[in-house]
Formats: C-alpha cells, structure tokens, sequence
C-alpha cells in the first residue's frame, strides 16, 4: 500500500494497493532501468526477459513492446527500475 507521500507520480492520495503507471513513471522506470543495466547495477540472466528488451522501445510518447510482441516482463523491470528513485525505497 503506497500513499503520494510515499511514492511520487504513482501514489495516490488515498491508500492505495500497487502503483499507478503514468506516461512519467514510465519514462523515468525505462531511463531508470537502462541506467541501471548499462552501470552493472542490474544483471538480466533471464533468456525470456532479455528477448523482450530487445523489442521494448519508445514508440511516440509511451514505450512498449513491437506490434505482436510481449512485455510483461520489461514492464516489472521497468517498475522496480521506478521504485528505486522513491525515497521510500
């Protein structure tokens, strides 16, 4: 459970169960989440989830997988990425 004063952008003002993914929160979890792969912060072993990275791009404003592609597995990286620039974190 998160409240706004616990997490920016992806609380909200009441108490509230998971995260709320916004345009922003998704653009500073994706900067976050290459910062952290290309600083040897984060290792990707997964073969399934490194296959997904490699069709999750920025497309117009948003970023998500190519047409026929999956990435649910980017995007839970892409949220714990978020999680780590909140101070509650």
């Amino acid at each position: 459970m998160s409240v706004g004063t616990d997490i920016k952008e992806g609380g909200g003002s009441k108490m509230s169960p998971g995260l709320r993914t916004t345009k922003k929160t998704k653009t500073i979890g994706c900067d976050m989440l290459k910062s952290l792969i290309e600083n040897d912060q984060l290792s990707v072993n997964d073969s399934e989830t490194i296959s997904e990275l490699t069709t999750f791009t920025r497309q117009g404003t948003t970023y998500k997988a190519d047409d026929g592609k999956h990435d649910d597995l980017c995007m839970s990286l892409v949220l714990f990425a978020y999680l780590t620039t909140q101070p509650v974190f």
